[in-house]
């Protein structure tokens, strides 16, 4: 919706070196509360990455401009059990799409999980999704989680993650 909603939050962090992206987030605690749904107890938080990456060697077979208004799309989800996937949206070829997943390295650590407070921690090879930092200023990027009073994102898409066309931005910073 765009409004500002009071509740648990979670903060991110990204870095980028030579070789990988690195995300960090911490999630605070998400205490379940007696006025809410009973599923809800037994909820598994989770967030979901998307990003833009550069059209390229890895992107061959698979994404075609015309599906949206950015580049190739990267999708993912990870979870405070330490599950971590590729949302195969578009149709990337299932070598491909294993060969992304196994290359990502992926932690998850429950401070406490009554309170679902958790950090999480991705480790992505820039190669594999095709971002070279020195061609590129800035590329969509969205990042959104599951609370126990629904999903959050950091740029409202209007309704999912990966539609980055409406999303942020990463920026590339070369000093």
């Amino acid at each position: 919706t765009g409004s500002r909603v009071k509740g648990a939050k979670s903060y991110a962090w990204l870095f980028y070196d030579r070789d990988y992206l690195y995300i960090g987030i911490r999630h605070e605690p998400d205490p379940y509360k007696n006025d809410m749904p009973p599923a809800m107890k037994n909820q598994v938080p989770s967030f979901e990455v998307a990003m833009e990456s550069q059209q390229g060697a890895h992107s061959h077979g698979w994404w075609q401009y015309d599906m949206v208004t950015s580049g190739p799309v990267y999708s993912m989800d990870g979870n405070f059990r330490g599950e971590f996937k590729l949302n195969n949206l578009f149709g990337m070829p299932e070598e491909k799409a294993k060969g992304f997943t196994e290359s990502v390295e992926y932690k998850a650590d429950v401070q406490d999980e009554e309170n679902r407070t958790w950090t999480s921690e991705i480790k992505i090879p820039i190669s594999k999704i095709g971002i070279n930092p020195e061609e590129v200023e800035k590329l969509a990027f969205n990042i959104g989680v599951s609370k126990r009073n629904g999903w959050f994102a950091w740029v409202p898409t209007g309704g999912s993650i990966w539609k980055i066309e409406n999303a942020g931005f990463i920026r590339f910073d070369r000093n």
